[in-house]
């Protein structure tokens, strides 16, 4: 049986990282029959930072514990089974002061454990939660897939080198910014997702919706479908956005019509990339 984890660690009750996850977890579902999906909520239900109890029952085998150093590993121990039985991984977090939720941080921190999810060779240290899929969500209110912010996101490098440390490569980040570039005239709720297919660097637009009141472009990669739970305000738009193909501007009643006169940003975008194509 095929076992999606699924990881959210926003605290927003508005967060959009953590819908677009769970969609994506359901969608990934849906196409494999007989899989179910394992979540954890690192916001609703906040793992114990490690302690000086934990760093040494972990360094000790199970049989030389203490009965109090057993109970400070049970979740940890909890936590890497979920991980190592996974076959996909979905993680959800915003950029946070540049970086993961403190809370995604302290789930990595309680599954990277020696002899477990890695070890220590003569050549080094070697990943054994190896032959998994993740992708992660990364949500923002500025542009940190590329330009200028680029160099301060420091969320995807982290997970990149954490997971690659415990043998998971094939990592793929879906970046959902640009969502606090809005003037004081956008209204709260109207919102537009616009995603396509994974590897797809020009294909089609699948899923739609409003993003704060204006039209938002994918990026060239996307993944899936992310359905409907943003009331869609399509009809404001007198056609559907497609990639590679210029929206033109909009007319009086606020249509928009074909052109070539792409619109300026700042406007929310859905990418997605692979870190393994990077």
């Amino acid at each position: 049986m095929s076992s999606i984890l699924l990881l959210t660690s926003s605290p927003r009750a508005d967060s959009l990282s953590t819908p677009i996850a769970v969609d994506l977890a359901e969608k990934l579902k849906s196409q494999n029959p007989g899989s179910v999906v394992v979540r954890r909520d690192l916001a609703a239900n906040p793992l114990p930072h490690i302690d000086d109890l934990f760093t040494g029952a972990i360094r000790k085998p199970p049989e030389a514990r203490t009965a109090e150093e057993t109970v400070a590993v049970k979740t940890s121990d909890e936590l890497v089974n979920e991980l190592l039985a996974a076959d996909t991984i979905v993680i959800s977090t915003g950029l946070i002061n540049f970086n993961i939720y403190s809370s995604l941080k302290t789930w990595i921190d309680n599954v990277a454990r020696a002899g477990l999810t890695f070890k220590y060779t003569e050549s080094g240290p070697v990943g054994l939660a190896t032959g998994k899929k993740v992708y992660v969500v990364l949500a923002s209110g500025g542009v940190y897939s590329q330009g200028p912010a680029a160099p301060l996101n420091h969320a995807v490098p982290y997970l990149k080198s954490v997971l690659g440390f415990l043998g998971i490569s094939d990592i793929e980040t879906i970046y959902v910014e640009g969502l606090g570039l809005w003037s004081g005239s956008c209204r709260k709720g109207d919102r537009r997702r616009q995603v396509t297919r994974p590897g797809n660097r020009t294909g089609g637009l699948i899923g739609s919706q409003m993003l704060h009141g204006r039209p938002a472009f994918a990026g060239r990669f996307s993944f899936v479908d992310i359905g409907d739970k943003i009331p869609d305000r399509r009809q404001d738009f007198g056609r559907e956005f497609f990639i590679g193909r210029n929206p033109g501007k909009a007319d009086a009643a606020g249509h928009h019509r074909e052109g070539h006169d792409r619109l300026a940003p700042p406007f929310p975008i859905v990418r997605s990339r692979s870190l393994a194509r990077q």
